[in-house]
């Protein structure tokens, strides 16, 4: 008997060391479960007090020549079964919690992380496009280019502020919706033309993570890229103010890959023309009654903002 108690007690008082031990995302199992067992070893406790407070009286019974009451080894029967069945239950659930904790941290994931998924197309329209008659030729022109399969280098040439980057990014929303292409992937090239920013923002939108830290080895990446899976892709290169050669960025124009496009928006129709591009829209700046209207669409977006 003293040694079933002894065992209860030695197992009771160790499962709890052993889910302690355990942190992660379950810890309020953990936790929840350590109450569990610190109850069940109260109880035991109080069982084995009284056990041995009843041994005490039966031993002394005995002394004085009384007879034991058959209940009470009835008593004694029950709670050594009750200790049986604690015993096995304690073993039997920490081994099984110590093989899940030891698979847990032997098989711990491969991967932590991953790259972010490259932005969504609606993410390109910036939403500021206003429907002018004045821009509807110019809109129907580009879209036109985009389907015809012997352009692939189409420029919009216009003057600082006359909505080059807006309307770019009305076709390319209409390009999507219409579902004209498998991906559309934009970067701003500037006065500073710095290519390797260039490369990364292209690179972000096809989730492209480069490998290596230098121009020509990112450009191979990105050209390899572009080849390789074989997906019409429309590129856009916003506010381009000088010549520059599409390959030093990794863009593919050759005669073996036309699923390939290129938009390029520019103020310098002589940067275009070095580029040889030959398919070049003008636009002109807003007639006075757009551009009364454009005013009135900021200042009325001003006033609420108010």
């Amino acid at each position: 008997m003293a040694e079933v108690l002894g065992c209860v007690t030695s197992l009771v008082a160790k499962i709890p060391e052993k889910l302690i031990a355990e942190p992660g995302r379950h810890l309020g199992y953990v936790l929840y479960y350590k109450n569990y067992i610190e109850s069940l070893q109260q109880q035991v406790d109080k069982l084995i007090v009284t056990s041995k407070g009843i041994t005490i009286q039966v031993e002394d019974t005995k002394r004085n020549g009384k007879v034991i009451a058959p209940e009470v080894d009835q008593w004694f029967r029950n709670v050594e079964l009750v200790f049986d069945d604690s015993t096995k239950f304690l073993n039997d659930e920490a081994k099984k919690k110590t093989k899940q904790i030891v698979a847990l941290k032997t098989k711990v994931p491969d991967k932590i992380s991953y790259q972010a998924p490259p932005p969504a197309v609606g993410d390109i329209s910036s939403g500021d496009f206003i429907n002018f008659e004045s821009r509807i030729p110019t809109i129907n022109h580009l879209m036109n280019f985009l389907k015809d399969d012997m352009k692939q280098i189409i420029n919009i040439c216009g003057m600082g502020e006359s909505g080059k980057t807006v309307m770019v990014k009305e076709v390319a929303r209409r390009v999507e919706a219409e579902k004209m292409f498998d991906e559309i992937i934009m970067a701003v090239v500037s006065k500073e033309h710095d290519l390797m920013t260039v490369r990364e923002d292209l690179a972000k939108w096809l989730g492209l993570r480069f490998k290596t830290t230098t121009q020509e080895g990112r450009a191979h990446e990105l050209w390899k890229r572009l080849l390789q899976n074989k997906k019409r892709t429309l590129v856009i290169l916003d506010d381009v103010w000088k010549h520059i050669h599409l390959k030093s960025i990794g863009i593919p124009f050759e005669n073996e890959y036309n699923n390939c496009k290129a938009i390029l928006t520019s103020r310098s129709k002589d940067a275009c023309e070095a580029m040889e591009c030959h398919d070049i829209l003008t636009l002109d700046i807003l007639t006075e009654s757009e551009t009364w209207s454009s005013l009135r669409e900021v200042v009325g977006d001003l006033q609420q903002n108010d």
